[in-house]
């Protein structure tokens, strides 16, 4: 416990290290949590599942979306990447590389999925 959050993820993210986790500061013991291997970057993805108990003010609906991730998806994802002229973004000075480098892998991911 840590500031009054506790840790969720205990298995490797990158290679035998856990350095990306999920942190919850409500007492519960009915989650469970995995890692998730994406294929978009070389650490691996995290999910929680909490189990909430039904309240008495009857049936409560929530909608939840998600990104259809496909492999048509992911094939005009990488092509998306690999036609971006990477050289001339990161030869720029400061912080501006991980802005640009941001910048076009967001949109090419919004584009994808």
């Amino acid at each position: 416990r840590q500031y009054g959050f506790v840790q969720t993820i205990f298995t490797p993210t990158r290679d035998k290290n856990c350095i990306d986790n999920i942190f919850i500061n409500f007492a519960t013991n009915d989650f469970t949590t995995n890692t998730i291997e994406s294929g978009l970057s070389d650490h691996l993805g995290q999910s929680i599942k909490i189990k909430t108990k039904p309240t008495d003010k009857g049936a409560e609906y929530t909608t939840t979306t998600h990104r259809p991730f496909s492999l048509t998806g992911y094939q005009k994802f990488f092509e998306l990447l690999s036609n971006i002229e990477w050289k001339q973004a990161l030869n720029q000075c400061g912080s501006d590389p991980f802005s640009t480098f941001f910048k076009e892998f967001h949109n090419a991911f919004l584009l994808c999925f």
